[in-house]
């Protein structure tokens, strides 16, 4: 295949943005948002007709299918359909998604797991949250413990036994001692 056969119907990044009338960064950051798709990424290139219908299905907030949903949040599938089942994403009819919405709703759910308030959606996430915390009360106490000054018990009794069997050595050889 020839290059210019490959690269039929495809345009560089630069009129890509051109085309859209959008700075060539904003058209990186719908780019990242998964928004606009390339084709290419080590030299970013778009098919034309992809980069123009998605951009107008972005401008008029057109309802999407769950498989879309999934996959402008980089989710498989399953996930997708199990944030649904969780409430995290409120159920729609067939393409009666707004990926604005659920995009919304996907990161209000990051931040609730990430701040440790979602317990309920996330069981696993909790059950970290609690271990960290467990992990660092207990590093905590132990650090007290060894500033404090003092010693623990266990360490006395064994000091103590030491001492008083050398004690006990020396007051019996005494009288062998005074013998001679």
């Amino acid at each position: 295949m020839t290059e210019t056969t490959q690269d039929a119907g495809m345009i560089s990044e630069e009129l890509a943005a051109r085309l859209l009338c959008v700075e060539t960064t904003e058209l990186t950051k719908l780019r990242r948002m998964k928004i606009v798709t390339p084709v290419t990424t080590s030299p970013v290139k778009y098919r034309l007709s992809d980069v123009v219908r998605e951009y107008v299905k972005h401008l008029r907030g057109e309802k999407a299918s769950a498989a879309e949903c999934a996959q402008h949040l980089d989710l498989n599938r399953r996930n997708f359909h199990d944030l649904i089942d969780r409430g995290v994403v409120g159920r729609q009819p067939e393409r009666g998604y707004v990926l604005a919405d659920v995009r919304l709703s996907y990161i209000r759910h990051l931040r609730e797991t990430a701040a440790g308030r979602s317990e309920a959606a996330d069981p696993i996430a909790s059950a970290r949250a609690r271990l960290l915390t467990a992990k660092a009360e207990q590093a905590e106490g132990e650090a007290k413990r060894a500033n404090s000054g003092y010693a623990p018990i266990s360490t006395l009794k064994v000091a103590l036994a030491r001492s008083m069997t050398a004690l006990r050595e020396l007051l019996l050889s005494t009288p062998g001692q005074l013998a001679h």
